[in-house]
């Protein structure tokens, strides 16, 4: 089980699992992260945390950076940060919002979203929200990290 993750000078978090009813959980401790279960659907790792909270750390990752994930059985995976996602949300509270890239021009659904996050060759994924126009859910960020090899 996930137990951490840490990036030099930048995180060192604990990594909180979501309940297996809630999958929409989002741990609202300061300092904590927390494990998306979903994302394991696509064998693949999503870390969530509030903006306003832990996730305030995650829009100081920048490509290139390493990412240390550790297990509970003593594990350690490295990362290495290869791309980030930014979109505004067309209904910032709601979960099937459609999103516009920041950096193409295109919007997708919810669903194509979440898919060009999480699907794929085995990758780390963390995700927050992205603050603007005085709301804190205005948007979303994806920090996708690759396996070290």
């Amino acid at each position: 089980m996930l137990r951490g993750v840490y990036v030099p000078d930048v995180l060192a978090l604990p990594v909180a699992q979501q309940p297996m009813d809630r999958p929409y959980f989002v741990s609202s401790r300061d300092g904590e992260a927390t494990q998306f279960g979903m994302a394991s659907q696509y064998g693949n790792i999503g870390l969530l945390a509030h903006n306003t909270l832990s996730g305030k750390f995650f829009a100081r990752l920048s490509i290139g950076q390493q990412v240390r994930l550790v297990y509970g059985d003593g594990k350690v995976y490295d990362f290495i940060v290869a791309n980030i996602l930014r979109f505004s949300a067309s209904e910032p509270e709601s979960i099937s919002s459609s999103f516009r890239n920041l950096d193409r021009n295109e919007t997708l659904s919810a669903g194509e979203m979440f898919t060009r996050a999480y699907a794929g060759e085995r990758h780390l994924v963390f995700q927050t929200c992205i603050a603007a126009n005085r709301n804190s859910s205005w948007g979303r960020l994806f920090i996708v990290a690759l396996p070290k090899k």
